[in-house]
């Protein structure tokens, strides 16, 4: 989950729900890794497709 891809009213708070979020359900990254792990998860399927 990128990191800077959701809101919160307020800065503690966002940190907070980010700990949460990271603790019980996903990993928390920034945009651009985020965006490398997709694109790597799809690499195979387009160099398959060529």
């Amino acid at each position: 989950m990128p990191h800077d891809g959701c809101y919160d009213r307020a800065p503690m708070l966002h940190a907070v729900n980010l700990f949460d979020m990271a603790y019980k359900y996903a990993e928390v990254v920034s945009t651009a890794e985020a965006i490398g792990l997709i694109e790597a998860m799809t690499a195979p399927a387009k160099e398959a497709a060529a």
